[in-house]
């Protein structure tokens, strides 16, 4: 999941003989995110939906310096795919508060779930952020259902196993930066663990 400081320490290859996005148009747009992102961590509303990522064009250059599309585009996929599970966390943030209040025994895993984050794999593989973002949604929906002793979570969806979570098989990524395995491996089985 990325934060707001990830977003300003980010840096694109740039092109100069071959197409880019326009660097002023990208840097502005991330500021916008950027500043999103510092909300929520306040705890203030967000106020960016993942609408506005997934229709966000950036003009493209050709004879002048650019950032690379693909760099920029896969920065764009994290953004989306961390926008998917603040608002899953979103959904089921007054439950998790209680749930933490009361200190019951998933709410531990819950908020390690909502804080995961996970080194980048770089290009040589990895898994896809998109689908490990997902799994750590229903992990987060998971706990805080187990611990209210539901059947099931907010979102009417069946509560995710133990046996489920170490079966599960994540897509890999190449030539795209993705969730280093052995990092995403180890905290899925401990979720495991916990999840029984």
């Amino acid at each position: 999941m990325l934060t707001s400081d990830d977003l300003i320490s980010r840096k694109f290859t740039a092109t100069k003989f071959r197409e880019g996005y326009d660097i002023v148009e990208v840097d502005d747009f991330l500021d916008v995110v950027a500043a999103a992102l510092r909300r929520h961590e306040r705890g203030e509303p967000l106020g960016l939906s993942i609408a506005d990522i997934e229709t966000q064009r950036f003009t493209a250059t050709k004879l002048r310096e650019g950032y690379d599309i693909v760099d920029v585009d896969t920065l764009l996929d994290e953004i989306t795919a961390t926008l998917t599970l603040l608002g899953a966390r979103t959904h089921e943030s007054s439950h998790l508060v209680a749930v933490a209040a009361e200190g019951g025994p998933f709410a531990q895993l819950a908020e390690r779930a909502a804080r995961a984050r996970f080194s980048p794999s770089g290009w040589g593989g990895g898994y896809e952020v998109g689908a490990v973002d997902a799994i750590l949604a229903r992990i987060v929906s998971t706990a805080v259902a187990r611990d209210q002793r539901r059947s099931t979570t907010v979102a009417g969806e069946p509560l995710l196993t133990g046996v489920e979570l170490q079966t599960t098989t994540l897509p890999r990524v190449r030539f795209r930066p993705g969730y280093a395995t052995a990092e995403v491996d180890a905290f899925l089985r401990k979720a495991a663990g916990v999840l029984g």
